[in-house]
């Protein structure tokens, strides 16, 4: 068997070929895949007809199935009205041009944290044991992931797990401390949106805190690229990674492990190593103990999304 899948982001749009393995539906190869601009579309037909004149050999394969990961809520299984695109998305539209072909569209965390459940497949590896074990195997399992945005969800215990998507990128962030309320004044200066989780842990927000530190805007892959373990960036950027998923094992008590996904860890994962990280995350008075059991890893997979968006396509269509 054999499906389509596309994780479009605010910056990229990934389309991939997979093919089901011999050894069942958890068993995927990834035949080819490119990464296209998600600028370069006005449109989501534009985007899969940009998708087709650039990548022939992996939009015009037979397929059983077509499976859309997309950057936003999910309404009805059919719409999607991503808030870092210019453009929705409307399975209603393209369903006609594809008749034989079962489509699905879902929230690329979703996709994210169905990959997860499968590790192998996307090189999820072990940066923090925590009390792994000791680990909690009936507690939920929060996904969270820094790249354009800030994206979440929750795999429910169950065999298998079930994905509870999230928009919790777009709740206020937490700032603490007159350094920190700096920060945020600075923030406000230069955007014209509350500052959300979108806002500080992304691409924009590296740029911003940056420039914060030090008076320079360049763009966000200029800003990694700098970055070493004692510069203020690195230090300040780890620290509120591990606040926003201190905050997000706490609110769902997903104390059976913690998966970092998302461009920015994958591309540098110093952010997450940083010692900052997992003190911000152990840092609570009430729940230090709860918080230094749950497992950390980190998914360096770049193309986990495609997996996943396969992996829900596969068990919707048993």
């Amino acid at each position: 068997m054999r499906i389509l899948t596309t994780d479009i982001g605010g910056t990229h749009s990934r389309f991939g070929l997979l093919e089901q393995g011999a050894a069942g539906h958890r068993d995927l190869i990834l035949l080819d895949s490119v990464w296209l601009p998600t600028a370069q579309a006005d449109s989501f037909a534009a985007l899969l007809a940009l998708a087709r004149r650039e990548a022939p050999a992996i939009m015009d394969e037979p397929v059983d199935a077509i499976a859309f990961a997309a950057a936003g809520p999910v309404e009805n299984d059919v719409f999607c009205r991503p808030p870092n695109i210019g453009w929705n998305i409307d399975l209603n539209e393209i369903r006609p041009l594809l008749p034989a072909v079962r489509l699905f569209l879902l929230n690329d965390f979703v996709a994210q944290a169905v990959a997860c459940t499968a590790p192998h497949l996307v090189d999820a590896r072990l940066i923090y044991p925590g009390g792994l074990e000791d680990s909690l195997p009936h507690s939920p399992v929060a996904v969270i992931g820094a790249g354009t945005g800030l994206g979440k969800c929750l795999l429910l215990p169950g065999s298998p797990p079930s994905p509870l998507p999230s928009e919790g990128g777009h709740t206020p962030f937490p700032f603490v401390g007159p350094e920190e309320f700096a920060f945020a004044q600075f923030i406000a200066q230069h955007t014209t949106h509350r500052i959300i989780g979108d806002t500080v842990l992304s691409g924009p927000g590296l740029r911003l805190l940056h420039a914060f530190h030090t008076g320079e805007w360049l763009e966000p892959e200029q800003v990694a690229a700098a970055l070493t373990p004692d510069h203020p960036v690195e230090r300040w950027f780890a620290r509120f990674y591990g606040r926003a998923c201190q905050a997000y094992i706490l609110e769902t008590l997903a104390l059976g492990g913690l998966f970092i996904a998302g461009g920015i860890a994958a591309s540098n994962p110093n952010l997450i190593i940083h010692p900052a990280f997992l003190e911000e995350l152990c840092n609570s008075e009430a729940h230090r103990s709860l918080l230094e059991r749950v497992p950390v890893l980190l998914v360096h997979g770049r193309e986990a999304a495609l997996y996943g968006a396969a992996l829900y396509a596969l068990a919707r269509m048993q």
